[in-house]
């Protein structure tokens, strides 16, 4: 992941996890219908960022539907990222991302 100082015009590498984290953190809403109802619980969700740099969700692999609906509507909003590069060439990553929610 790269992004540009819009002061200096230079690009500094963040690493994926810790920018994805705070990310999340800054973006997450719990749903109202899960809060009524009293739902919590872990959601997994498998990434994949293209060979574009674009982050899409592959599936779900545990979680409530509700939950799941949150975290889909969620990552739409996910900045484009520079590609992973595998021999000076993009590569397609994926990883399993766990998000757990407590109300």
């Amino acid at each position: 992941l790269t992004e540009k100082d819009a002061s200096t015009r230079e690009t500094e590498e963040i690493p994926f996890k810790p920018f994805l984290d705070q990310w999340v953190k800054q973006e997450f809403k719990y749903p109202r219908k899960a809060i009524r109802r009293g739902i919590q619980g872990r959601v997994v969700v498998l990434l994949e960022v293209d060979r574009k740099g674009i982050l899409s969700i592959k599936e779900f692999q545990e979680g409530d539907p509700i939950l799941q609906k949150r975290v889909r509507k969620m990552f739409k909003k996910f900045p484009k990222l520079s590609p992973a590069l595998q021999r000076g060439k993009p590569i397609e990553v994926r990883c399993l991302y766990p998000m757990v929610f407590r109300i």
